[in-house]
């Protein structure tokens, strides 16, 4: 066991451990070297806390960086999206405005529609002038609509067969002016017909089968199978020739 001591001029005095007064400690051999053991053991315990220190300290500042990294990320998309939430309300107004414009110029070119309906209804004596829907049936004669279909047989070898109906071909004028292009009055007639109910209907591809029963179920219905324009020169108007399969009635 330590013993501790304190050498005066000619004494030696012994302490206790938790005396203050002494001022050597006297180690055995074993003590010694177990505190040697010890103090090394110590220096180890130190320096790996040391290496776990540095571990961490470089783990923190991974771990930091990958945090500074995703909090600008992170920034950058709340910019976008700001900017994103900015661009998206002007795209809005925007979009409004032009809705309105359209609806403005819809309005102004159903007006003018409406005023060159009525001059040509004027011109042509149909009254009242601003009521009539403005087309005349002009011409109209019994005519045999040759046509090729499918056939519903699929055993035959012969897949296209020719078939017919009896219908009607018809020569009708428009209101329309031939100011106004090929494609512009073919979709004006063809919103006029649909509220004459009247169809126009491609047979292309169907089965003779398929064309009789739909003729057969649209017997309130006028169906159109091929229309063709011409122009009216003489008049500037617009007309168009139809194959029908029943007789017009406007």
């Amino acid at each position: 066991m330590a013993k501790f001591l304190k050498s005066g001029f000619l004494s030696i005095k012994m302490f206790e451990e938790d005396d203050k007064d002494w001022t050597t400690a006297e180690l055995t051999r074993k003590e010694y070297f177990d505190l040697v053991d010890k103090i090394f053991s110590l220096k180890e315990i130190v320096k790996e806390l040391k290496a776990s220190e540095k571990i961490l300290l470089n783990e923190k500042n991974h771990y930091q960086t990958k945090y500074n990294r995703i909090n600008n990320e992170y920034k950058n998309k709340l910019d976008q999206l700001e900017e994103f939430e900015k661009n998206s309300t002007q795209i809005s107004k925007k979009l409004t405005e032009l809705s309105e414009e359209n609806l403005i110029l819809k309005k102004q070119n159903n007006n003018l529609m409406r005023i060159h309906k009525e001059n040509a209804n004027a011109k042509r004596g149909l009254t009242p002038k601003k009521l009539h829907h403005g087309y005349i049936k002009k011409r109209a004669e019994e005519y045999t609509y040759k046509f090729t279909h499918k056939n519903s047989n699929s055993y035959s070898k012969q897949k296209i067969l020719t078939g017919s109906i009896k219908s009607w071909k018809n020569l009708i004028q428009t209101p329309y002016s031939l100011g106004l292009s090929a494609t512009e009055v073919k979709e004006l007639i063809e919103n006029d017909l649909n509220n004459f109910k009247i169809k126009l209907v491609n047979f292309k591809d169907k089965t003779k089968e398929e064309i009789t029963n739909y003729l057969d179920n649209s017997k309130d219905i006028i169906v159109i199978y091929e229309m063709k324009l011409k122009e009216n020169t003489h008049q500037n108007l617009w007309e168009f020739e139809v194959l029908s399969y029943a007789q017009f009635k406007l």
